[in-house]
């Protein structure tokens, strides 16, 4: 397996993993799309169908596309949906605690 193959999994996963930890905390209540973009589409065909089509989009970019993509830049996108899904846990764990509290 190539380094470009192992960046581009590592992107799959990631995507997958902010897809499922965002829906888990928009169903929450206490959580918010931070995307404006993502938001609109969200109100005009639902959310999971919003969130999973466009993950499903970005997957298929990142297939078409990541062997051209700098290694450089693969690794920039990895280290920044590392973030997104530890923010993602981090809200999620909070709203999780918000409902233990209301109980």
């Amino acid at each position: 397996m190539t380094h470009h193959e192992m960046l581009f999994a590592a992107l799959v996963i990631l995507q997958i993993a902010d897809a499922a930890l965002t829906i888990a905390g928009l169903r929450t209540g206490y959580a918010k799309e931070a995307n404006p973009l993502v938001e609109k589409l969200i109100g005009k065909v639902g959310r999971d169908r919003a969130i999973v089509g466009i993950k499903l989009i970005a997957i298929a970019g990142l297939w078409y596309g990541y062997a051209l993509v700098p290694l450089w830049a693969l690794g920039a996108g990895v280290a920044l949906y590392v973030a997104v899904v530890a923010n993602n846990v981090r809200v999620l764990r909070n709203a999780k605690a918000r409902e233990a509290e209301i109980e």
